[in-house]
């Protein structure tokens, strides 16, 4: 279904996700991802996450309205922590699978480990946010699926590749400056379509599919 887009998101969340993966690209562009650039990532997320925690602090404290939607209060918050643990390991754990068993498929067809991570990995790690937007989408709650999306990219590139970077430094041999363009045009796409009438139409919707799919069709050996 179309999604509306929220205000704060196309002046806020938006352009970040944005100057993320611009910082990123610039990063990338010697060939590693150094211990340095790793903890300037992980700096962003923690400012960003800093910055929101204060938002929705100064708007509870000015008395504006949370909505009808948001839960309330659990009364069983010892098996809510067991639930979450539990997702969590069963989440490393499928990590775990996925990645070794990407190698062993990356060596049976004959392509780079990059070209794995690039689609099948990326594809099979981002089911949980497509999921996520999908039950969204059709609730008809667009803060969620748009916001899920604009999270995800900027916890991937300042949370992730920052704590893996600092565990060692990043070398991704087998990137091209494809793959970093592609990332950071389809950012603007993206942010250029919403803008437009502060919604995702279908259209829209095809149209960056279609620019993954020509992504694909290039960047597949």
């Amino acid at each position: 279904c179309p999604i509306p887009v929220n205000r704060q998101i196309l002046q806020w969340d938006g352009p970040l996700a944005l100057l993320a993966a611009g910082v990123l690209t610039g990063m990338v562009w010697d060939g590693e991802i150094s211990r340095i650039d790793a903890g300037c990532l992980l700096a962003g997320i923690l400012a960003y996450l800093l910055l929101n925690l204060r938002q929705s602090s100064q708007a509870r404290d000015a008395g504006q309205p949370a909505g009808e939607d948001v839960p309330k209060q659990s009364a069983h918050v010892l098996i809510d922590l067991a639930f979450i643990a539990g997702g969590l390991a069963i989440l490393v754990l499928g990590a775990q699978l996925l990645v070794d068993n990407s190698v062993l498929l990356a060596k049976q067809f004959g392509v780079s480990e990059a070209i794995i991570g690039l689609t099948i990995v990326a594809a099979g790690t981002s089911l949980p946010e497509l999921a996520t937007s999908l039950v969204a989408a059709i609730r008809r709650e667009p803060d969620i699926a748009v916001g899920n999306v604009i999270g995800s990219n900027l916890f991937n590139i300042l949370g992730i590749l920052g704590v893996s970077g600092l565990i060692a430094p990043l070398r991704p041999a087998g990137m091209v400056s494809l793959d970093y363009l592609c990332m950071s045009g389809l950012s603007v796409l993206v942010l250029v379509l919403a803008a437009r009438r502060s919604q995702l139409s279908r259209r829209d919707g095809l149209l960056l599919l279609a620019c993954y799919a020509a992504y694909l069709y290039l960047r597949w050996p």
